[in-house]
Formats: structure tokens, sequence, C-alpha cells
């Protein structure tokens, strides 16, 4: 039976546009049929569901059935879907595969570029993607529909670069370190165990992570073009570190 939303509850789900508001409560909006199922079916609490649609009652017994105005109210779309789900964020894991490809994105701000990042760490198979306190939040709704449901998959870790780097299998992985000076891509011979980090296109890999790479890659351009942004630089990389090491 459908009902309208209490106006406190309104308010809670549009709280959580706010990063404040999410790390306070624990939770994060996700929007979309694709990214409800992939929550469903992930490791992830799935807390709560809103529709229109009473099928999806048949998902979760507990799901909320509100009519489309109460939709437009609570979704943060142009054109909000027929469904969203309020999900607990999991619990953090600093801890880095010493035997495949781990990620680590530094500064990196905009939505897309690391909901598109966590996409292509879906597809190759990336060990462990961790974020730097200054990029954005992974959480954000923008984030997590860029990711198309990956974010249920490749679990996002925000770490501080000084606690992150004294773990011990840091000293057990070459980091390298995405460059415009570094050297080419073409010549370079990747490493089983890797932490690779990519910087944001504006100001690329920190001080304090260029100082702790043992490489710098670039990827060498054949055109004009000033440099690549930061999602097109990382597919590139994992797509060449793959070719070195298949997936079995």
């Amino acid at each position: 039976m459908q009902r309208n939303l209490f106006q406190k509850e309104i308010k809670q789900i549009q709280s959580l546009r706010r990063k404040r508001i999410r790390d306070r409560e624990g939770l994060f909006v996700a929007e979309g049929v694709k990214s409800v199922h992939e929550a469903l079916n992930s490791n992830y609490e799935v807390v709560r569901i809103y529709s229109y649609d009473e099928a999806w009652l048949n998902k979760m017994e507990s799901a909320v059935i509100i009519p489309t105005a109460e939709m437009k109210k609570i979704s943060s779309l142009a054109t909000p879907s027929e469904v969203l789900a309020l999900v607990r964020i999991p619990g953090s894991s600093s801890r880095i595969s010493v035997e495949g490809m781990n990620v680590i994105l530094d500064g990196v701000s905009d939505p897309g570029n690391l909901g598109t990042i966590i996409r292509l760490c879906d597809w190759f198979g990336v060990s462990g993607l961790f974020i730097t306190k200054d990029s954005v939040d992974p959480f954000n709704s923008k984030v997590v529909q860029a990711s198309m449901g990956s974010i249920f998959r490749v679990v996002p870790q925000i770490v501080d670069m000084e606690e992150f780097v004294r773990q011990e299998e840091v000293g057990e992985v070459e980091i390298c370190s995405a460059d415009m000076s570094g050297e080419s891509l073409y010549d370079f011979n990747w490493p089983r165990g890797v932490l690779l980090v990519m910087g944001s296109e504006s100001h690329g890999v920190s001080e304090g992570w260029a100082s702790r790479s043992d490489h710098q890659i670039t990827i060498p351009s054949s055109g004009n073009a000033e440099s690549l942004n930061v999602a097109s630089a990382a597919s590139i990389m994992l797509y060449d570190y793959r070719r070195s090491y298949p997936s079995k």
C-alpha cells in the first residue's frame, strides 16, 4: 500500500547529500534499478528501499511504496528513478595486496571521474582502491551513480597517507605514480605487486606521493591535447598492467 513520506523522512534522505551527514549517520543513497539491484546482491547492508513500484516488495518486504510525487522530493536526479535505497557505509580496511594491482587516488575531486575509475577497477580486477582524504567522497550520490553499480563490488577505502604508508605491505610493492615527465609507458615493465598513484588532472600527484614513488610513468602523446583526464589515464594504465598479468 502506498503512503506519503513523513517530513522527517524527507529531510533525512535529503540531508544525506552532504558528506558530514553521511559520515555521522553512516548511510548513503543509491538510486536507480541497477544500483539498487547491485546493492541487494552485495555485502552492503541495504537499510531501506523507497519506490513507487510495488514489485520491490518482492525484493525487500520492508520496502516503502510511495507516490511518484514523493519520489521527486527525495531524489537527487533531474528525472527520478523508480527506486532509491539507503545503504550502510561499510567499515574500512586499508590493507593492500602484495600480489596484484592496487590504486590510490590522490586529490581526485571530480565525482564523475571517481565513479568511472571505480568501474574501471571492477572491470580490470584491481585488488584494492584507496582514496586520500582530500579527494571527493566515494559515497557522494554522483560517484555512486557514475560507478554503475561497481561500488558494491569494489569498496573504496579512504586513507591518510602517513598512516597508510606505515603498513608493512606497502614496503613489499612498488609505488608507481602517473607523471607527465615520467618514463614512457611503452617502455615500462610492470612489477606484479603495484601501488599505482593517480593525481588530479589540474594538480597531478602530490609531492608526498611523488617522493615515495619507485617509478614515475607517463602516457606518451601523439597529438596536441594538453592532457588526459584522470579516468582516461587510469583506463590506459590498468589495461597495460593487465596485458602483463592477465586475469586467470
